[in-house]
């Protein structure tokens, strides 16, 4: 039962640098209940270790050896070969003191040589041993040198190639920094890149680092839900998105995506719809409201082909949320473009609607799409002809409205300071090759406005993702930002 413990420890952490205790205790416990042949396996194993202590160690191996018999701490095996050896080497067998001590000199010779390569071993670890000042975890941050240092240190240790000091490495580092997700971010890139993978032991890094340490960071709960799917722990996954959308950290629309789209994948249909609908209005911000919308009658469309419906969504938007319509009626451009046949209807519904409610110069965007849009469908002329002269009226009317503005500026400016114009020389004169006679007048001609602006492109931008946050420098406990390698990295 003791000896059973103590294996226990040794497994966890008998590979930490300063293990030393741990180990000595459990050969002295062995010692003392006269175990010799089980405590000369535990010496084995401390001389193949770096730790600190570990000359320390060796010599109380020497010690023990010359205090001890040599078939009382050997093997059957060990002994009967080493005692061969030496019997040849003497010619007399029967000489058992000599024996006995040339049996104790071999022993010290084949140890002496593994003692001396976990030296070179233990004088590389030292650098990086030294280097930490706090083993231990605080919340005060950790200084930027101990970081590195750490982060050299595992790197060192990757490159080694041991898996098992690897693990204990990464278990030491997150006790002093645990507030610093790049580490667990790390740990989980290595143990992802191992084959097999050992399920478990992610299962269990991802668990502390997600719902204990950082649970505002959204991309680890992301790709915990990931990594569960791939292993076809659907449920788990499942139940991984729940917990996140009704935590009382702020959801975020990747996670709303996230949870409606593993959905889909388990061609759970109605629960993608039962989804959108709640979060579009459980999520208290307009702009997120607005993108789920869009992607619902677009889930509606294509994954459902319930157009009239994904139009109905579509539709009350416009009608509810006024500052959401220009992307919202770029949407129902769209949507009825995508159809078969084309929903002319939708379409000119949208750009009128935009005409009519819009800003100005939104409602340009608008008349300018509508022309080119009338001009590649449109079977009348006359149609057409009607789109070009409401464009032209419209860009005289933004044209005269800018030069209002522009007067009403400069009498501002006026009358609150007297503005002094220095004399023009020479040197201030525009390049001779410009032609002030032949400055082009603002003449709009039919199917002209707006170039640059995106002609045919009737989608627009209304699809686009929220900006994302600004990149910033990691901070201790704070959000990570630097988001760990996608998911999609090391599932393809």
């Amino acid at each position: 039962m003791i000896r059973s413990k103590y294996d226990l420890g040794i497994e966890s952490c008998g590979l930490e640098f300063r293990s030393d205790k741990l180990w000595e205790q459990y050969v002295q416990w062995e010692i003392e209940n006269n175990n010799l042949k089980n405590a000369m396996k535990i010496w084995d194993q401390i001389i193949k270790t770096p730790t600190q202590a570990l000359k320390k160690h060796f010599d109380k191996l020497v010690e023990f050896v010359n205090e001890h018999e040599p078939v009382d701490f050997l093997t059957e095996s060990d002994y009967s070969a080493l005692s061969a050896g030496i019997g040849e080497e003497s010619g007399d067998e029967n000489e058992q003191d000599d024996i006995a001590s040339k049996l104790r000199s071999k022993i010290i010779e084949l140890r002496t040589e593994v003692y001396e390569n976990t030296c070179n071993e233990v004088k590389i670890r030292s650098s990086y041993e030294d280097g930490i000042k706090r083993p231990y975890f605080h919340v005060k941050p950790v200084e930027k040198n101990q970081l590195k240092n750490w982060t050299d240190y595992l790197d060192f240790e990757i490159g080694k190639g041991e898996l098992k000091r690897i693990i204990t490495l990464f278990e030491r580092c997150l006790i002093a920094c645990a507030m610093y997700a790049e580490y667990w971010d790390k740990y989980l890139q290595f143990l992802r890149s191992q084959s097999p993978l050992d399920v478990s032991k992610i299962e269990e890094v991802y668990t502390r680092v997600a719902t204990v340490h950082h649970p505002k960071i959204l991309q680890f709960a992301l790709d915990f839900a990931a990594f569960e799917e791939i292993q076809g722990n659907l449920e788990k996954a499942s139940e991984i998105y729940e917990d996140l959308i009704s935590s009382e950290t702020s959801p975020q629309l990747p996670a709303y995506y996230r949870h409606i789209h593993f959905e889909r994948r388990r061609r759970n249909l109605s629960k993608c719809c039962e989804l959108y609908e709640k979060y579009i209005k459980g999520c208290g911000d307009k702009v997120l409201s607005v993108h789920l919308t869009i992607k619902y009658a677009r889930f509606l469309s294509q994954s459902l082909e319930s157009y009239a419906k994904a139009i109905g969504v579509l539709k009350v938007v416009i009608e509810t949320d006024f500052n959401a319509t220009s992307k919202v009626l770029m949407a129902l451009v769209e949507l009825g473009m995508q159809t078969t046949p084309l929903d002319f209807e939708s379409v000119l519904f949208a750009f009128d609607y935009g005409i009519k409610h819009l800003g100005k110069n939104e409602k340009l965007v608008f008349a300018q799409r509508k022309l080119e849009f009338l001009e590649d469908y449109g079977e009348d002329m006359k149609i057409v002809q009607n789109a070009d002269e409401e464009l032209q009226s419209l860009s005289k009317v933004t044209k005269e409205e800018e030069k209002t503005e522009m007067v009403t500026n400069s009498v501002k400016v006026s009358n609150s300071e007297v503005v002094k114009v220095a004399p023009i020389s020479v040197e201030s004169q525009p390049p001779s090759g410009y032609d002030y006679n032949n400055s082009s007048s603002y003449s709009p001609q039919y199917g002209q406005y707006a170039q640059g602006q995106g002609q045919g492109q009737y989608s627009g931008s209304w699809n686009s993702q929220p900006p994302a946050a600004a990149s910033e420098p990691s901070v201790y406990g704070q959000s990570y930002v630097n988001q760990p390698s996608s998911w999609n990295s090391f599932y393809a």
